[in-house]
């Protein structure tokens, strides 16, 4: 029977090891081995018994180990079947998450990066780590990804040879992106990237209305009806993307309007189906540098 052990998560949550509490894991290595190995344990204690009994847990070739998904210690839901746990009991912490300036990432931190799609988008997800600085990118490569050490060796290898290509930071992100979100998450994520940082016409036309909106979270959103001879002034005002009167007219004429990455600098240009207007019936509009407008045309 495996011995149990403790894990401290974070302030005042734990996750134990305890026998019969979920299935087995065991492997070459062993299972706590290989999270040792992956860097997700930090420190271990009592002192009492660390250096012999609990080196048998990450000997490979041991007994099998279990884990158990834990409980807050502080809770007021603690019943007596949480005093059980046997004599052998360890306490490993686990390093603390921080950005690349040092601040730590959660909740209480206000930076969180949140599965749920709602509060953090795919696109989000993926960009946040694909910025991420290169002394933190293998670390973070064993955190959080499921791929084997001897392959994150290798992807570091090949970064350091061309950095400039972040190829660690784009593994990364797409690893990470595609365990929360999936496949189709992912995908998401790089049809926003191509769209937004590559100005990808084809990019933007496959979006989805939920994507743009996830894109361009500051973004308006109008539904307009497009009438034969709607020009580029029309589209701008109904939009109410720029001031009325002779302002507005000359924020056109001196290039300071896009539709689709494009510039238009003839205020009276009619739209054409195909160019200004994509074929999922989407028209991005863009003021200056960073006001967007998204369009959906209505009887097309």
């Amino acid at each position: 029977m495996a011995a149990p052990v403790w894990r401290r998560l974070s302030r005042g949550r734990w996750w134990s090891a305890a026998p019969g509490r979920r299935a087995a894991h065991s492997g070459r290595q062993g299972f706590l081995a290989a999270q040792k190995s992956r860097g997700l344990f930090k420190e271990f204690f009592p002192e009492r018994g660390t250096r012999v009994e609990l080196s048998e847990l990450f000997a490979a070739g041991g007994p099998p180990q279990t884990v158990y998904c834990g409980f807050d210690p502080t809770a007021d839901s603690l019943h007596v079947g949480h005093l059980v746990t046997g004599e052998d009991v360890f306490g490993i912490t686990v390093p603390l998450i921080t950005s690349t300036t040092g601040a730590k990432l959660g909740k209480s931190a206000g930076n969180a990066l949140w599965l749920n799609r709602d509060r953090t988008s795919p696109f989000e997800l993926y960009q946040f780590f694909v910025r991420q600085q290169d002394d933190c990118v293998e670390r973070y490569l064993k955190l959080f990804t499921f791929l084997p050490l001897p392959e994150i060796d290798h992807i570091m290898q090949l970064h350091t040879t061309e950095p400039e290509k972040r190829g660690a930071q784009k593994r990364l992100a797409a690893e990470v992106t595609k365990l929360v979100h999936g496949q189709e998450g992912l995908d998401s994520a790089k049809r926003c990237t191509h769209a937004l940082y590559n100005s990808s016409i084809d990019a933007l036309e496959v979006m989805s209305d939920e994507e743009l909106k996830e894109l361009f979270k500051e973004a308006s959103f109008s539904e307009l009806v497009l009438d034969p001879g709607t020009s580029v002034l029309d589209t701008c005002r109904k939009a109410k993307a720029i001031p009325d009167g002779p302002r507005g007219y000359r924020m056109i004429t001196e290039g300071g309007v896009s539709i689709n990455h494009r510039p238009v600098t003839n205020p009276e240009c009619v739209l054409v189906v195909g160019q200004h207007i994509l074929k999922n019936g989407l028209s991005l509009l863009k003021i200056g540098k960073r006001n967007f407008y998204i369009i959906k045309w209505l009887q097309l």
